[in-house]
């Protein structure tokens, strides 16, 4: 099964995980929309302290009870939790009329309100960032790079998934599942070949180089390179008893010509140009020394 399809069924089955709330004093994570609610029944005028804050949730969710407690109960298909905004003026955050991330305690009141009988303690918010979603098409434009962000709660964490495509068709012809950090990629002017960087600054990059061999042929091919294997194996060699740790970033790929890459790198040793004929992957790059310092530009 691809990574691709693997991630997004992933996110199906942790979904039932991912509602799963206990009460204070454990410290709660809360996702949704705030809003103003009115008492039912009463024409309130706007400011009027009967007026409450609501967290209204993109699904329900269940909050538990710790094992042996009297006053807490078990409580099911939650969409909507009532804030207990404290020193919080939340008209601000309610403005903004889209998800944010409430942090706080959960408690139990049915005496306010018998319909939203959970209790937010408010602690804080941060409004909810767009996840990444990126791509980087060819030349012709008849393929594209990819790569997109996807929560899938624990144990995974956030995840981001890239691959490689035919615009009209939905196959990948490549995948890897990674860590959402800075991701690269470069087309050749042909359209027929293409570098893709993970975490190329991120203090190691893995990097591949996929090839599109002829138009008559629908298959990719994808091989791992190493832009940094001899400035890596010089570094330590130039010292074998300090065992220290090789770093290197990718700033930049350029596509020379069809077949030829240049990318501008760094690494323990200084900034450099390192250009690579991809009709010879194996080999190493030449280099190009810019300086003993760090220049990302």
């Amino acid at each position: 099964m691809k990574p691709l399809f693997l991630a997004l069924l992933l996110s199906v089955v942790l979904k039932a995980d991912e509602t799963q709330f206990f009460y204070a004093p454990t410290w709660v994570r809360l996702t949704g929309v705030i809003v103003k609610s009115e008492p039912e029944g009463e024409a309130t005028p706007a400011g009027d302290k009967k007026a409450s804050w609501i967290l209204r949730l993109p699904q329900p969710v269940t909050v538990n009870p710790k094992e042996g407690s009297a006053d807490q109960i078990l409580e099911t298909d939650v969409s909507e939790v009532r804030i207990d905004a404290g020193k919080w003026d939340l008209a601000e955050v309610a403005g903004l009329k889209s998800s944010v991330i409430c942090h706080g305690t959960l408690s139990r009141d049915v005496e306010g309100d018998r319909k939203r009988p959970i209790v937010l303690k408010f602690d804080g918010y941060q409004p909810v960032a767009a996840p990444t979603r990126e791509i980087r098409r060819s030349p012709d434009g008849k393929m594209f790079v990819a790569w997109a962000d996807q929560q899938l709660g624990p144990p995974f964490g956030e995840i981001r998934s890239i691959f490689l495509r035919y615009a009209n068709d939905q196959d990948t012809l490549f995948s890897v599942v990674s860590s959402p950090r800075d991701t690269k990629a470069g087309w050749n002017p042909g359209s027929s070949r293409c570098i893709i960087a993970d975490a190329p600054d991120n203090g190691g990059p893995r990097t591949w180089l996929v090839t599109h061999e002829s138009p008559d042929v629908w298959e990719w091919k994808t091989r791992v390179i190493e832009p940094f294997g001899k400035l890596e194996k010089e570094f330590r060699e130039s010292d074998p008893d300090v065992h220290q740790l090789f770093r290197c970033s990718i700033f930049k790929i350029e596509w020379l010509s069809d077949t030829k890459v240049r990318f501008r790198a760094w690494c323990n040793t200084g900034t450099y140009f390192l250009t690579m004929d991809t009709d010879h992957p194996e080999a190493p790059p030449v280099e190009e020394k810019l300086s003993d310092e760090f220049l990302k530009e």
